[in-house]
């Protein structure tokens, strides 16, 4: 997930990208359900309003994180982005260790207790190869697998080869 222990811009793009559509699924959702009374309503309305200008201002950070990256030719699973990435992680949910009222979470759970049915079935998924960090740790897996069955293959002729390294070894101990 990271780079050095930081999101890059890929990760971001994925993560923005997944964000957009449920915000819009569940806006869409919102709009086709008439079972708040008039109250819970507006109280809905009013934090969903509030979550869409705080995701709105993350989401701009991280378009200038895109902007950036793209006149570099560093590959953006290589750019960190930690200050975006947590940025729009805020904004989804304003305490890391607990959901709050207003967050994206709380939004959802609120409609679909009413009887809203928001879909996310078609949220868009990390794409592959897009974690730096996972992507050198299966490399050096497959390295590790490698020089495993290369071992194996070779196991026969390192130990022929001790055994004629020893039996000069003791050839040449017994002249002196």
């Amino acid at each position: 997930m990271t780079i050095l222990g930081q999101e890059t811009v890929a990760e971001l793009k994925d993560l923005v990208s997944a964000k957009d559509y449920t915000i819009a699924q569940l806006r869409i959702a919102r709009e086709g359900f008439n079972g708040f009374n008039a109250a819970d309503a507006k109280d809905w309305d009013d934090d969903f309003t509030s979550l869409t200008r705080r995701y709105n201002a993350a989401r701009l950070l991280a378009m200038t994180a895109f902007g950036k990256a793209s006149i570099t030719p560093i590959p953006d699973d290589k750019i960190p982005a930690p200050l975006e990435w947590d940025a729009v992680i805020k904004s989804i949910r304003q305490d890391k260790d607990h959901q709050t009222k207003g967050d994206l979470q709380d939004l959802s759970d609120r409609l679909t207790a009413a009887g809203g049915k928001p879909d996310y079935s078609k949220t868009p998924q990390p794409r592959k190869g897009t974690d730096a960090d996972l992507e050198v740790f299966k490399d050096a897996d497959k390295l590790i697998k490698k020089g495993e069955e290369t071992a194996k293959d070779s196991t026969p002729w390192i130990i022929g080869a001790a055994i004629v390294v020893l039996g000069l070894l003791g050839l040449t101990s017994r002249r002196y």
